[in-house]
């Protein structure tokens, strides 16, 4: 027997009316009460009235709103994010069990470009809308033609899909297939493997598992599907408020700094130009065959002005590196709760305060990797640092009464800065030179020159480690090139690391090597981060097969780019692996049996026929200890 309800009995008239959302974030748990409080003041602000966020269950959280406006306000603001995690919203109905199941649809701006001229059209719109998840609405001056190639969608997306990054259309009088791409506005973390978002490379499934089978998988997907956030022109809006007088403090900051800006620009900024100026100015005139005395006097002129603007450009960058190296603030961690693990500088050291290699969630905060009893935990660290960053980690004290985290001067050991001590700090530099550009890693340089390697084999990793080689990139910085792709498999941006571990043919000899070397973003990381991770997780005898089939590769890669025949990929690891084991039997030393020549002084053993290729030239071991 049960008793029926009406609606009526469900609602109380005396009460005013409200407006509910729920929310929760994508895939990671978040901590309740800073989630509350961060997110209540962000959206009251955002909102006519006071928006009060609450706890309901399973990391869902509740929105109370105060009228219907302020609802349409937060669900036309998406996609929010707290800490870099997508918030998922959903409008609960009346008498509905709430579930994490019905958190899988999010909003999102999405742009689409390369459309022909006069091409974009509301029926367009909704069919890209389509293809896409679920058209919403098209920004209405989108479809005027001097927004160039560009239409501008709201989307409802299924965040448990992949993303589009575009599609091959066909479109009236076009013989050619044209391709549509789609950009995401305010796109957070995503997969460039799966394209899934708030799906790190470490949680998918189908990438760690190409991983385990030492297959090196292709990115499906990049940076440049993140689309640029729409400008709206202020200038319009509030305009009597430019007439009121600025804070005099304010003003006289702004004023320096637009004087510190113009005359940069007037000192540097017209730099790159004027080098390639000269240099096309005297490359012409030493095409000219000519002997006249003018025109002489006009070559000497032109390499005298393109010297002088190398040799600024030489010391605009040795100052700025200077700069660099005395800015060293860092934080001091107190709580960790303000500080993130990837992008803030919090660890020891002169130049570099950020992790050498982390595969964590970016998003993480120094307090993640704190233990309840104030120690760092030493498990978690080895799960997503490497040997190098752990040991700095841990040279770092904790306080067992923590307080805030706070900005602190690296060089000095109260934290603050002086006018003395960046004086002293300043003339050091002056013999810096004089020892190794990275002095705080001497462990890592004296293991380097130790290694049994040739001469050529360590300059050659020498080179590396500083980013020395004549790579596209380093090249065109020097001015002697124009393009910085590789000239083998067209890549946009060769560096090191890409020539030697990420280009097709230096792929194809890894996935032969006995050692499977994998570090995320290695064509674009520095020569030595790739070094100190290669390092930390090999021994010196491992380390000199790698370091001679880097340079194999290396050697191999320029005779196939200036014309000569390379070895074939097949051959290339046992080519390294023999030229390494005759070094190594070459400069191994002859151990002479001490023991026996001192004996042959006082006794005359008996004569040993040893064959020989010239048996006349034999002679008994006491005639040799004489000699």
């Amino acid at each position: 027997m049960f008793t029926p309800f009406s609606e009526s009995d469900l609602h109380d008239p005396n009460q005013p009316p409200k407006f509910f959302l729920v929310a929760r974030c994508l895939y990671n748990t978040v901590n309740p009460k800073t989630f509350i409080k961060k997110m209540g003041e962000f959206w009251s602000n955002k909102c006519r009235f006071e928006v009060v966020v609450s706890e309901m269950h399973s990391d869902i959280f509740l929105l109370t709103l105060a009228c219907a406006g302020d609802k349409q306000r937060i669900s036309s603001g998406e996609p929010w994010n707290f800490f870099n995690q997508l918030i998922l919203l959903h409008f609960p109905t009346s008498l509905q069990n709430i579930s994490k199941e019905d958190f899988q649809f999010a909003e999102f701006w999405v742009q689409t470009h390369r459309l022909p001229f006069l091409s974009k059209s509301r029926a367009l719109a909704k069919k890209v809308g389509e293809w896409v998840g679920e058209f919403i609405e098209v920004y209405e001056d989108s479809f005027h033609e001097g927004w160039g190639s560009l239409l501008r969608i709201r989307v409802h997306l299924d965040v448990s899909q992949p993303l589009m990054c575009g599609k091959m259309v066909s479109l009236p009088r076009v013989m050619d297939e044209h391709w549509l791409e789609f950009r995401y506005e305010n796109l957070l973390v995503f997969y460039f493997y799966c394209g899934k978002i708030g799906h790190p490379f470490d949680k998918c499934i189908a990438f760690m598992e190409l991983v385990d089978m030492g297959v090196d998988p292709d990115l499906l997907y990049g940076p440049q599907m993140i689309g640029d956030k729409l400008q709206f022109d202020m200038s319009d809006i509030n305009a009597s408020a430019n007439d009121q007088s600025l804070n005099p403090l304010l003003q006289n900051i702004a004023d320096c700094a637009a004087a510190l800006q113009k005359w940069h620009h007037n000192k540097y900024g017209s730099m790159g130009r004027d080098i390639a100026a000269a240099h096309r100015n005297s490359a012409q005139l030493h095409n000219v065959k000519s002997s006249a005395s003018d025109h002489i006097q006009q070559m000497e002129n032109a390499d005298r002005i393109l010297d002088e603007l190398l040799e600024k450009e030489e010391l605009y960058w040795h100052q700025r590196a200077r700069v660099d190296w005395l800015q060293s603030l860092r934080w001091k961690i107190g709580t960790g709760a303000n500080v993130r693990c990837a992008s803030n500088p919090w660890l020891p050291g002169n130049t570099t305060m950020t992790p050498y290699f982390y595969t964590g969630d970016p998003s993480f905060m120094v307090e993640h990797y704190i233990s309840i009893h104030r120690t760092w935990d030493l498990r978690i660290l080895q799960t997503h640092f490497g040997d190098i960053d752990i040991q700095r980690i841990l040279s770092i004290p904790l306080s067992p009464f923590p307080r805030d985290d706070k900005l602190i001067w690296h060089h000095s050991d109260s934290g603050i800065y002086s006018v003395k001590i960046g004086y002293q700090l300043a003339a050091s530099l002056e013999t810096q030179h004089e020892h190794s550009s990275s002095s705080t890693h001497r462990q890592w340089w004296n293991r380097m020159w130790s290694l049994r390697l040739p001469k050529k084999l360590k300059i050659f990793l020498w080179r590396f480690i500083n980013e020395a080689l004549p790579t596209a990139v380093n090249l065109v910085h020097r001015k002697f090139s124009s393009s910085n792709a590789c000239s083998l498999c067209q890549c946009s941006w060769k560096t090191s690391g890409h020539a030697i571990f990420r280009c097709k043919r230096a792929k194809a000899v890894w996935q032969q090597f006995q050692y499977k070397i994998h570090m995320p973003n290695m064509g674009n990381a520095k020569g030595f981060d790739i070094f100190s991770y290669i390092a930390a997780a090999h021994n010196d005898f491992e380390l000199e097969q790698i370091v001679c089939l880097m340079w194999s590769i290396w050697s191999e890669r320029n005779k196939e780019i200036h014309g000569t025949k390379p070895k074939p990929v097949a051959v290339l690891c046992s080519y390294s692996a023999s030229y390494l084991a005759q070094f190594h039997k070459a400069t191994t030393p002859k151990h002479a049996a001490a023991g026996v020549s001192s004996q042959a002084e006082f006794s005359t053993p008996p004569p040993v026929l040893v064959a020989t290729r010239n048996p006349q030239t034999w002679r008994s071991p006491l005639a040799v200890c004489i000699n």
